[in-house]
């Protein structure tokens, strides 16, 4: 999981979220894929 630069609180949930949606992607592999990918675009900036 990228580091958050926010508080722990929103992190937490933040970070929740994305293993449910992950799970759900997974079922989708082109959407999956396309999700991490501008997942790990939006944390590097």
């Amino acid at each position: 999981m990228p580091h958050c630069h926010v508080t722990k609180k929103w992190c937490n949930k933040f970070s929740r979220s994305i293993r449910v949606r992950e799970l759900l992607y997974a079922l989708m592999f082109k959407e999956h894929t396309v999700y991490n990918r501008n997942f790990e675009q939006i944390h590097k900036s």
